[in-house]
């Protein structure tokens, strides 16, 4: 085929026919795509998906087409070959970016069939011109968009129509120029539209936040004022700035020398494509290249070549299928998790406030059937708030608004709301149902507004519809709930749990749940339904099931033995033969046998079968009457080392147990205390034997010490050692975070940080000192009380009346101090009746108010033990009598007085640091100072700490609490420890 013969004149012509009959095709095209790439070029806020930020770029884009005919990267008329040459670029980078790509296949395919050296050369050095003009343009399009992504102000900008128009113009204004100022009256048209959609869409989102909290008063509403007004300077600022960012014209010069570098390497390339011949033009696939080309001689050849690669261009991009990062069939992908809000939620609001799951590393789910009822509640209430944004779905009540105004059946907002309600409520809705349906009455609004950009959802319309779900689900979920936690009571749970609670707090509602038949689910919800429902909800949010601290569940017998499992279960696969330990063999098998009596024992003593518990109990009684007769020397020979092991065991099994069940020390040491009498009879027993038991003695004593030593000092490494150095500046560190909190969180330069280190270490050295100073006369005061009772023993026998009556005296003023920290420490307990709310005192439940009031007890039997031992004194007293007076007399003293008082001030100490801990940590969202108090009795209740020392009755029939003075006290300090 010779170029410029008339085979090469048609297939000019088939590809302007058939660019020209796409062309209208082509700009519709461009303006699709422009929409997604742009929209992904944007970070989208957060409540604008991707989807919705192309509807608006496309819409912008329509709306400026139809106002102007043409957009600033596509031109209204159709090129050709007589066209002049323009000083502005008015295609746009993509064009220019697919011309480029033209050409560079050209030239690539000419370089593969070129066999001169010398046109390999030029044609090598024309492809790298056109890659560094493709560089080029794609700097210039991210210098064009770059101020919009970069800059603080524009790119908080929400990305709608308007906001698309205004760069459509400030695009305009770059790339053709503002000859005749109209570009510059487009952008002062569209920074006023865009200004205003900002302040209404602020405004819409503060009154959508503010809607059923009418309590805030004006302060909100005025400190929202002046936000607004920053806020809209701003923008005007950032608006006058953007003209020095993207100058005017200079882009689209830019682009257009770019262009014409693309245009000069293949009219460069033309006498190489023309020169070759039909069968090297088919093998190296250069036919339709010359077919494209063929015809351009004389004149003009840049723009006519330019004209052609435009209508390639055109035709390709038109028809060709292009793998496009987004689908033909959107997919809404909707994440439903523990983070989704539900309207009817007050204190269960975070993931860790829903579910009992998240707890024990996610394993928490395992432990109790109440906790999992509650997580499989809580994960439809969250099913069914999201699925109900799924079907109310902007875009499908707009299509449903369009195709009813179609058919002369408009509706407006407020019509389609009172028909949801209607479908949904057969009677009146309730006081807060009523406000959420005015606020989505105005959210609806939007959305049935052809002419305003859609919201990303409907959340309020979405949390009207999913109330009436809500309310079905917790009318039959409750009592599922309540069995639940009856069944976990066989199990032998924490009988003290919020399950628990949950029972006693909503009996008359669980009663009144159970004989009621559930609401079908196509009929609309009665008025009685609606109150059950609610009342349901409410028990539900504030139930708090699974949001035990693991301290408290710890003291259950179902804790225990599942721990006991675990343990026993660990040994079993240490001593497998696949554990990988078969070196130390011997070491696990003697573990494993070793852990037999104490997981016996353990899951005996908490089984809930009569026999278990006596064989388990019995089991220890025998570990104990081998250990006293060991003591006693009661056992001698080979016998006395097994013995003691055994009893030893038990021992460390039932000081375990008691430590885990009772959630504190108290009982297990107060009750071990005669094993001091007994350890000063076997020493005095060992004073009196020969030497040869004494070195014996003494060195299967330093073997034992020894050993426990070690085992402590390995099990107290931690997983991650540092060296010498680093251990001792982090120590510094966290010294100086403790002593100057206000210093450590400046920036201080290394030498002031140094000498700030060193003054920590020795602050906290002087504490210490100071401590064990305190310490060290605390124990002196003890023994020379000891040494005094000792001496006065004999003298106070002569007058054992006063003995007794100082003695009874000494103990109700230690009951009267327990019962005042066990009064302190009781908790609050909110019953409802179904229509009011009534908050009584709870018993003690708490472990370490327990521990307070049977310290009490403790201690007055301690008392009467020191009085007993003092009447029956005897005339020479060894070393198990005195033991045993002191142990009672200052056993009495410390439970009687020093334990209630420390439990009560370690109680609220700890507390604020749990708090603050919290606060620091964003788990919890401390009150600021202006909110009223009864926000920080919300948070309190919310978080379990409600005991009568913090908190009291605001009014004498208690419908309400307040902040008691030890309250206040801790408010101020949270307020200040900020």
């Amino acid at each position: 085929m010779v170029p410029g013969s008339t085979s090469w004149a048609r297939s000019r012509t088939g590809l302007r026919t058939l660019a020209r009959c796409v062309f209208t095709q082509y700009r519709n095209q461009r303006i699709r795509r422009a929409a997604r790439d742009l929209a992904q070029r944007v970070q989208p806020p957060a409540d604008w998906s991707v989807r919705r930020i192309a509807a608006a770029v496309q819409a912008a884009q329509v709306q400026w087409t139809e106002e102007r005919a043409e957009l600033p990267y596509v031109p209204a008329e159709f090129p050709e070959d007589t066209g002049e040459a323009a000083p502005y670029w008015r295609w746009g980078i993509t064009a220019a970016l697919d011309l480029g790509d033209a050409a560079m296949d050209l030239l690539h395919r000419l370089i593969g069939i070129s066999s001169d050296p010398d046109t390999c050369t030029r044609l090598a050095d024309d492809r790298r011109k056109v890659s560094r003009a493709r560089d080029d343009l794609q700097a210039l399009r991210e210098a064009m968009d770059s101020p919009w992504v970069d800059d603080e102000t524009l790119s908080t900008l929400r990305p709608g129509t308007d906001y698309w128009k205004l760069r459509l113009a400030h695009y305009a204004r770059a790339v053709a120029g503002d000859d005749d100022g109209a570009a510059t009256e487009l952008i002062r048209s569209a920074e006023e539209a865009v200004i205003g959609f900002e302040t209404f869409e602020d405004t819409r989102e503060w009154v959508r936040d503010r809607a059923g909290r009418p309590d805030r008063g004006d302060r909100a509403g005025s400190n929202f004022d002046v936000r607004r007004e920053v806020r809209r300077a701003a923008q005007v600022e950032a608006f006058a700035r953007l003209y020095k960012l993207i100058p005017t014209g200079a882009p689209g010069v830019r682009a257009n020398n770019a262009v014409g570098v693309i245009v000069e390497a293949v009219v460069s390339a033309l006498d190489v494509l023309n020169r070759l011949s039909d069968a090297v033009a088919e093998v190296g696939a250069l036919t339709q290249w010359r077919k494209v080309f063929g015809d351009i001689e004389g004149e003009d050849v840049e723009q006519r070549v330019l004209t052609r690669l435009l209508w390639l261009h055109i035709a390709s991009w038109t028809l060709a299928d292009e793998s496009g990062a987004s689908s033909s069939h959107p997919v809404d992908l909707v994440q439903i998790s523990l983070q989704t809000q539900n309207h009817f939620a007050e204190q269960s609001t975070t993931a860790d406030d829903k579910v009992g799951g998240m707890s024990l590393n996610r394993f928490g789910g395992f432990l109790k059937r109440s906790w999992r009822m509650n997580d499989w509640a809580w994960g439809r209430m969250d099913a069914a708030t999201m699925l109900c944004q799924v079907i109310l779905s902007p875009e499908r009540l707009r299509r449903r608004s369009v195709q009813r105004r179609l058919r002369g059946e408009a509706e407006t907002a407020e019509e389609f709301v009172q028909k949801l309600v209607g479908t949904l409520f057969g009677g009146p809705l309730p006081e807060q149902l009523q406000r959420l349906r005015a606020v989505a009455v105005d959210e609806l609004k939007s959305a049935y507004m052809p002419d305003r950009d859609l919201p990303a959802s409907l959340p309020s319309l979405a949390a009207l519809a999913a109330w009436a779900v809500h309310l079905r689900a917790a009318v039959e979920e409750l009592p599922s709930i309540a069995a639940a936690v009856k069944a976990d009571r066989i199990d032998r749970a924490n009988p003290s749990s919020k399950g628990e609670l949950f029972l006693i707090q909503n009996s008359s509602l669980l009663k009144q749940l159970e004989i009621t038949k559930p609401p079908a689910d196509s009929a609309p919800l009665s008025a009685d339904e609606v109150d059950r429902g609610l009342q349901a909800l409410r028990a539900f949010d504030r139930a708090g099931v699974g949001r035990e601290p693991l301290e408290e569940e710890s003291r259950s017998d179902q804790l225990i033995r599942t721990a006991a499992t675990a343990a026993s279960v660990a040994v079993t696969v240490a001593d497998s033969n696949r554990s990988g330990l078969g070196a130390i063999k011997p070491v696990t098998r003697t573990l494993r046998g070793g852990m037999l009596m104490p997981y016996w024992t353990i899951l005996g003593l908490a089984a809930g079968t009569t026999i278990a518990r006596f064989l388990a109990v019995l089991t220890l009684a025998g570990g104990a009457l081998l250990l006293a007769l060991s003591l006693l020397g009661g056992i001698d020979g080979w016998a006395s080392g097994p013995a003691t092991a055994i009893g030893v065991g038990a021992l460390l099994t039932a000081f375990g147990f008691a430590a885990l069940r009772t959630g504190t020390l108290l009982h297990s040491v107060v009750l071990l205390t005669p094993l001091i009498p007994l350890v000063a009879f076997a020493v005095d027993g060992w004073n009196s034997g020969d030497d040869g038991g004494k070195s014996r003695s003494l060195a299967v004593a330093g073997t034992i010490i020894a050993f426990a030593l070690a085992l402590m000092l390995l099990g107290s490494l931690p997983s991650e050692t540092m060296s010498p150095v680093a251990a001792v500046y982090r120590s510094l560190d966290r010294l100086l975070r403790r002593y100057f909190p206000k210093q450590a969180k400046k920036e201080l330069s290394t030498r002031k940080r140094f000498w700030l280190r060193v003054l920590a270490g020795w602050v906290w050295i002087a504490r210490v000192i100071a401590s064990l100073a305190l310490l060290a006369l605390a124990v002196y005061a003890l023994v020379e009380l000891a040494f005094w009772v000792f001496d006065q023993a004999p003298t106070w026998q002569d007058h054992r009346i006063w003995l007794w009556v100082i003695t009874a005296a000494l103990v109700l003023v230690g009951c009267a101090v327990g019962y005042w920290t066990g009064w302190r420490l009781r908790s609050w307990n909110e019953l409802s009746d179904g229509t009011s709310v009534v908050y009584r005192i709870r018993g003690v439940h708490q472990s370490s108010g327990v521990a307070a009031t049977w310290s009490v007890i403790y201690g007055t039997c301690y008392g009467l033990v020191a009085a007993g031992i003092i009447t029956w004194w005897p005339d020479q007293p060894n070393w198990v009598w005195r033991s045993a007076l002191a142990t009672a007399v200052i056993f009495a003293l410390l439970l009687l007085y020093v334990v209630p008082i420390t439990v009560l001030t370690g109680s609220v100490r700890r507390i604020r640091e749990r708090l603050l801990r919290d606060k620091k940590n964003a788990v919890l969202q401390w009150p600021a100072q202006d909110e009223s108090p009864d926000e920080v009795v919300e948070l309190l209740w919310k978080n379990d700490v409600r005991f009568r020392c913090l908190l009291t009755r605001s009014s004498p029939d208690a419908t309400s609490l307040k902040l008691t003075r030890t309250g206040r006290r801790l408010r101020e300090t949270l307020d200040q420890l900020n």
